[in-house]
């Protein structure tokens, strides 16, 4: 055998290898994947945390808590995903309620921005098919309780499910709704405002349309101080 030859059979075992070492790669991390997908398939749900459902003592129809007259309207665009969203939630909107809302001075607003992923969709089509039974925010809070982590298997359609017969929602209504995704084209409409708005992440706070650069707290009750003395 020639030093060419002998050459030219070391290229092709070396190209074999890698061709074997680039399948082996390939098969695992599909096998990754699988077993990712199947824990989020199968995450448990005896770990889901109950709410106490908050008795508003003012109107809490749809996504709007607070009377129809109250002249400023605060709007918060969030994604149920999203940890701000949720710290804004546990600890910033109960004092925009309790300071503005309840008291007739302003009206508080959920609007829907799911993008972070495929997790932040399913909970939204869930917590308005919850809004159907007239829970919207039972569903809510019940969401930002059990948040773990962006696209984790935290809102798979199995935990949806359970969230919903944790709160004792008609079952059945609640399925149909959320199997048939009916208000994937309400929740469309918010995203596109959102973008038409310059909304570039969440939690994203209106005062009577004007975009805030920050959602403290501080920032938005001077906010709404302001919007109540331009009436």
């Amino acid at each position: 055998m020639t030093s060419n030859q002998t050459r030219a059979d070391r290229r092709r075992q070396e190209r074999q290898r890698r061709r074997t070492l680039n399948l082996i790669i390939v098969a695992g991390a599909s096998l990754i994947a699988a077993g990712f997908f199947l824990y989020i398939a199968l995450r448990p749900v005896d770990d889901l945390v109950a709410i106490t459902p908050k008795n508003h003592p003012v109107p809490a129809e749809g996504l709007t808590i607070g009377s129809p007259d109250a002249p400023v309207l605060v709007e918060a665009f969030e994604d149920f995903q999203c940890p701000a969203c949720k710290q804004f939630t546990d600890d910033i909107e109960p004092l925009i309620l309790q300071n503005f809302v309840y008291v007739g001075a302003a009206r508080f607003q959920y609007r829907h921005n799911p993008f972070i992923g495929p997790d932040s969709l399913r909970a939204a089509n869930a917590s308005m098919c919850a809004n159907e039974q007239g829970r919207f925010w039972d569903f809510h809070d019940t969401l930002f309780a059990n948040q773990l982590g962006e696209n984790s298997g935290a809102f798979s359609d199995r935990r949806m499910e359970a969230m919903a017969e944790l709160l004792g929602l008609n079952m059945e209504t609640w399925t149909d709704c959320f199997n048939a995704e009916e208000f994937e084209a309400v929740i469309q409409a918010d995203l596109e405002e959102a973008g038409a708005r310059g909304v570039t992440g969440t939690p994203t706070v209106f005062v009577n349309g004007v975009k805030l650069e920050s959602f403290d707290y501080g920032t938005i009750a001077a906010a709404i101080v302001a919007a109540s003395t331009d009436q």
